[in-house]
């Protein structure tokens, strides 16, 4: 990339010199006033040459800078489609990636209930155990508050 872009600037450079020559020569051309109805037969066909010369090598510059134009769309184009090909490959590996995290996460959820399955079933208490355990209750708050004493203190 680099070099094409020196090769674009010598050629804009060749350009430039070539079209101040351009303007030169006829601007020499045009100072001169015409003393003969008859240019000089001599005179006409090097300022003719000259004048050629620059419009052929403006013709290359142009062609220069339009094939390196076409260059340069053509590389944004393939960085767009490689960057265009790397989105789609993220983007896949992210899909892979969160189904297999689903996959594993399924897995130790089943694992999880098939260990809570097996771990023993507590009883539940019975109505006696439970009066018990609310009179247990109501005793040590009133313990706690001072409403009542405990002898075991």
């Amino acid at each position: 990339m680099i070099e094409k872009l020196g090769m674009l600037q010598k050629v804009a450079l060749k350009f430039l010199s070539l079209n101040c020559q351009r303007h030169s020569i006829y601007n020499q051309y045009l100072s001169h006033p015409v003393e003969n109805a008859m240019p000089d037969a001599h005179a006409a066909p090097d300022a003719d040459d000259a004048i050629n010369q620059v419009l052929r090598a403006e013709r290359q510059a142009q062609q220069a800078v339009a094939q390196c134009e076409q260059q340069a769309a053509q590389l944004v184009a393939d960085a767009r489609l490689r960057a265009k090909r790397a989105q789609e490959g993220a983007e896949q590996r992210l899909h892979i990636l969160r189904e297999r995290m689903r996959a594993n996460t399924a897995q130790q959820i089943a694992a999880l209930d098939s260990a809570a399955k097996a771990l023993p079933q507590r009883a539940q208490p019975d109505a006696t155990a439970h009066a018990k355990l609310e009179q247990a209750v109501v005793a040590l708050a009133a313990i706690l508050s001072g409403e009542a004493h405990d002898e075991r203190l």
